[in-house]
This record gives C-alpha cells, structure tokens and sequence, in this order.
C-alpha cells in the first residue's frame, strides 16, 4: 500500500509534541493527573473482576465507591486500561492514549483540510491542529486526558458532512464514518460534544444552503438535493446516538441518583478570559480563577491568528471564500463566548452546566483556526510558489512554515516532570486525592452528608486487605473472601440474627445474595450504604453491580449497532470503488 506523502509528514511533525511522553515519571502536578491515572485503575479493577463494561469506580468516596462510568464518558479510559492491561501498565496506558490523540488528530485534520483546500493545505492545517496552544495545555498543564482524546474526532464529523454535499459521493460511507467519529466523540467527552454540535448544525446549513444556491436555476433539482443531504445528516446523527446509546442512555436515566450539581455547579462567571490573555506569551501551570490574573495560559497562538488573517485578508480563491467566512464567523463567535461581555448570553443558555468553564472554548478554537490556518496555503501558494498543484504535489516544500509551527510552541510541549511511585497508580491515590479536595468527594442524592473519611480509609493507607462489611452484633464473624471492581464476597458467622452493612453506596444496579439466593437490601445511615438482615448462623453474601435495564438496552442498541457498522464497512469495500478528496 502506498504511503500518504502528507498523512506521513504531519505525522513526523507531531513527534515534539508528544516526545515528553516517552521520559521516565508524569507530571503529578498538572490539574486532572491524579484523574487520568485513577480513572484508568478503577476501569481495570472492573474489568478484571468480570465487567465486561465497567461501570463502578470501587475506590471512590473513600471505598464507599461510585457509578464512575454511568456519569464519566469512558472510552479514553477504557483505551487506556486495554492497554494498560496488553502490558503498558496503567501510567504507559494513559501516555499511549495522549500520544494517539496527538498524532490521530493531526491526522483527521488533514484528512478534513485536505478535502476543503487541497494536500499542502491538509499538511499545515494537521500541523497546527496539534500544536495549538490549547492542545498543549490540555495535556501538559490540565492533564486532561478525555478532553486531550477527543480532538480526534470533529474533523471526521466535519470531514464527512462535507463528503455528503459533494455529487456523485458514496453517501453510506461517509454516513458511516460521520456517524462513528460522533459517536465516539459522544463517548469521550460531554463538553467537547456540546462545542461541535452546533458547529455541525451550523456547517450542515452552511453546505445545505450553499447546494441550493448553486442549483437555484433548477428548483427541482435543488429541492431533490437538499432533502436528500438532509436525510443523509440525519442518519449521521441518528448512528451516533446508536453508537454511544450504552453511555448517554444510562446517564439521562440514572444521573438523577447522583448529586450532580457537584460536577455542574461551577461558576463560570469567575472563569471568562480577557483579550490580552489570547496573545500572551506566558506559560503557567496554575488555575484559573475570578478576573485576569490567571495562573494558566489560554493562548490562541499566533502563528494561527497570522495565517487565520492571511487566509481571511484574501479570502482563499473563489471557490473557498464561503467556507473561510463560514470559519472565520465560527472562530470570531467562539472567541465573544469565552470573554466577559458574553456574561448575558452564559446566563440565558445552559452552557454552564455543559461546559463548566467558558475557557474550554479555546478547543473548539483551536479546530477553527486550524482550518483557516490550512486555508491561507493557497493564498501563500498564490503569491510565492509558480503553481498551485506543484505544491500539493511536494508539501514538504511548506517546511519552513511547518518549523515554525513547531518552534512556536515547543516551549509549551515540557512538562513539570515529576516521579511516579506505586501509589500514585493505585487504589490509594483515590483517598489521597479526596482527602486533599474534600469537595471533590461524590456521593449520591440521597445522602444527607457527603463524607470526608470512611473507615477503610486507614486500611488503604496502610496496606491491609480491606474489611467492605460490617456486622451489627460485635460477635458477628465477618471474613472477607473476595473484594473486586464490582464485586465483593464475605462469609458471616453470627450466633444471632445481625445486620450487615456493605461499605458501599447504594446505587441502581447491586444486587445481594445470600447463600446463592437472592436477596432485597436497604440503605442505611448518613451515606446510604447497603444493607440486609442475615439470620444467625455461618452464610455466603455476595454484593454484585450488575446490569439494570436501561444500561442493557444502551448496550444492546450499541453492540447491534457497532456490528451493523462491521458489517456495512465489509459489504462496502467490496462494491465501492474509492472516490478521492477534491
């Protein structure tokens, strides 16, 4: 198979930016890195305790547990933990999960910036993709590893719709790989999908308009053209729903059980960022907080503002000024949502609760600019190079530009490195982290306090096999025969009738049994922990999380889903022939 000459170069490009990854030690002091390495542990647990979708975080709430992956989108986790398991260890998961986003993202953009502008347009635009400022930051400073992961997928979604509006497009495939990249964008990250959902709705009507503009002198044909595109869009999003239903079905049933104004209630007023922040060189690896003495960077980059002028001061040739404007009125609006003065506008939307911070913005920034980074080729190509197609067909004569597109931001690529011990991976990081930011401690909605301790704390710390059961009756017998991610088994000798508790959260989904049999459990106490009345005598209680319905039905609707999406790829490379990017 012959390699991509562009795909090839964007991808040797990207080696900066991801080369602190291969050094010794992380980097504990980033804000989410105890997060990306704790998540990835309790995914593991679960799955090596029989999960085959792993939903419960056992070393949460201090032991008490929590439904970690029914409120967290999982996939970068879940690659993480794969790997993890194939034999990187959870530390060499996550840099692996980091290092994909790198390279697959610059990547897809080229892909997308390729079909839009042509291939030295793709080159450069899969380059500042990667080293926009934001990218880095969300990995060296935030540590966010979902956040990191999806910028994978919206140059695939805009990528596809695209496809869908150009004549003659095999129109199942790009249904296909649309509907798969949303998807997948669905099961990474809620923020990142509220920030490309409208930008698809708004580059969809874009495209749509656009058609029946071009075709207005044939009004039937027009019409024919524009419901047919628009039935296609829709069957993207509808596969998207499909694809992700094991994640969000469960979330929007089951979310009401968990107190979650605690991961939404962020007040994002304190969080705005001021114009002289979008060109500031500094670097920090702080936090945000109230006004402009910030202790991050929230950088645009300028390399991208200078190409993102050149390409809107000649707005591309003819044929691409539609869509410069339609991404330069994209960046511009992003950048008023992220700045005070848009204050009115965060107050009459739920933004708020679906992005947290307006700052977060700069991702969907980032994708905007990189696209109109991309387009300024031709307006450079135009004015320093004898023929456009001389340059399509060697991008590597776009090298200086490319060096400066690394050199930009290669300051930005360190991070503070820092040694990682056992700990740092394991299930007492969790208590450690909680114990640090007490209000950062989940719990479920029916619970009258939200606890800053447990009593397994002190055997986390100390290294003893944790007690997860308790007895009521001091000469009560309870022995401990298996503790797993979902799962624990315990053995009760009692002389008298006793209550059990089972230091964990109630939630939608455990289920007891005693002696083989099953049996109803209650919540007890401040935090509501399970419990059940067990007879005297010498029995065998198992508390399981299993299946609930809703999760069941998510997970079928995603399974039949992702093996009609096999076995439509199969069918289509057979009888497709392939169409090539123009």
């Amino acid at each position: 198979m012959k390699l991509d000459r562009g795909a090839t170069l964007v991808a040797l490009v990207s080696l900066v930016a991801w080369a602190p990854l291969l050094t010794d030690g992380y980097f504990l002091r980033a804000h989410d890195a105890a997060h990306s390495l704790i998540f990835v542990n309790q995914f593991e647990q679960s799955l090596r305790d029989g999960a085959i979708l792993p939903r419960w975080g056992p070393d949460f709430a201090f032991g008490y547990g929590y439904p970690l992956f029914v409120v967290y989108n999982p996939l970068s986790a879940a690659l993480a933990g794969l790997l993890s398991l194939a034999g990187l260890g959870t530390l060499g998961g996550v840099k692996a999960v980091y290092l994909l986003g790198f390279v697959t993202s610059g990547l897809t953009m080229y892909l997308f910036a390729r079909a839009l502008f042509g291939t030295a347009a793709g080159v450069l635009a899969g380059v500042l993709y990667i080293y926009a400022p934001y990218r880095l930051v969300d990995v060296y400073v935030r540590s966010a590893a979902a956040e990191a992961f999806s910028f994978v997928f919206p140059p695939i979604v805009l990528w596809a719709a695209y496809r869908l509006d150009r004549p003659r497009a095999p129109r199942w495939r790009y249904i296909l790989a649309g509907g798969l990249a949303l998807g997948g964008l669905v099961l990474t990250h809620n923020g990142m999908t509220a920030m490309v959902v409208p930008l698809l709705a708004g580059w969809s009507t874009f495209l749509l308009t656009r058609r029946a503009w071009r075709l207005r002198s044939r009004l039937p044909l027009a019409a024919r053209s524009v419901v047919a595109r628009s039935v296609s869009l829709a069957l993207l999003g509808i596969l998207a729903l499909a694809v992700s239903a094991a994640f969000w079905v469960p979330l929007v049933a089951e979310f009401r059980y968990v107190k979650g104004d605690q991961w939404t209630g962020y007040p994002f007023a304190d969080h705005f960022v001021f114009p002289f922040q979008l060109l500031s060189p500094a670097w920090e690896y702080g936090f945000s907080g109230p006004g402009p003495r910030d202790e991050m960077p929230f950088q645009l980059g300028v390399l991208l503002v200078v190409l993102g002028l050149l390409a809107c001061s000649r707005l591309g040739r003819a044929r691409d000024r539609g869509t410069v404007l339609f991404f330069l009125g994209a960046t511009t609006f992003a950048v008023f949502l992220l700045s005070p003065p848009a204050l009115v506008v965060w107050q009459a939307l739920p933004l708020g609760s679906a992005l947290q911070f307006p700052w977060r913005l700069l991702g969907l920034v980032a994708l905007t600019t990189a696209v109109l980074g991309g387009a300024a080729v031709p307006a450079l190509a135009d004015r320093f190079t004898p023929a456009w197609s001389a340059l399509n067909r060697r991008p590597a004569l776009l090298a200086p530009l490319l060096l400066l597109a690394v050199v930009a931001s290669q300051a930005y690529a360190i991070p503070q490195a820092t040694p990682v011990t056992e700990a740092d991976v394991g299930p007492c990081a969790v208590v450690d982290f909680e114990s640090k930011w007490e209000n950062r401690t989940g719990a479920m909605v029916y619970a009258t306090e939200i606890p800053t301790t447990s009593p397994l704390v002190e055997q986390y710390r100390s290294g003893r096999p944790l007690q997860k059961a308790v007895a009521s009756d001091p000469d009560a017998i309870v022995t401990m025969l298996h503790h797993g991610g979902s799962s624990d088994i315990v053995r009760v000798s009692t002389p008298r009738p006793t209550e059990l508790t089972f230091l964990t959260y109630d939630f939608p989904g455990w289920t007891i049994s005693l002696d083989g049999e099953r049996v109803a459990h209650r919540r007890v106490g401040p935090y509501g922990l399970i419990a059940i009345d067990v007879p005297a005598g010498e029995h065998v209680i198992a508390a399981r999380f299993q299946h609930t319905p809703v999760r069941l039905v998510g997970e079928l609707v995603s399974g039949v889903t992702l093996l009609g999406c096999l076995g439509a790829v199969l069918v289509l490379r057979r009888r497709q022939r392939p169409v090539t990017d123009g």
